[in-house]
């Protein structure tokens, strides 16, 4: 599921700061937004990217982010 904003709702997407570094082993994405909803956060990934859909604000705010992965890393 990927969250496509139309008409009013894109007035809604924000930019968070955030930090991201990856090792052989490990990828950490650190997103900093206030009162993040864990019910309507979605986070895909896969060996080559990570896709975030962050919703907070209580709703009133979305943070979309895209990464490509430096390497291809295997998935637990």
């Amino acid at each position: 599921m990927w969250l496509v904003l139309q008409g009013d709702e894109a007035e809604k997407k924000v930019t968070c700061r955030f930090d991201w570094h990856q090792t052989a082993s490990t990828v950490t994405i650190s997103i900093y937004a206030k009162v993040a909803d864990p019910t309507k956060t979605v986070i895909e990934a896969n060996k080559v990217t990570a896709k975030l859909n962050i919703v907070f604000d209580a709703g009133n705010s979305y943070f979309n982010k895209s990464f490509v992965l430096r390497g291809v890393c295997i998935l637990l």
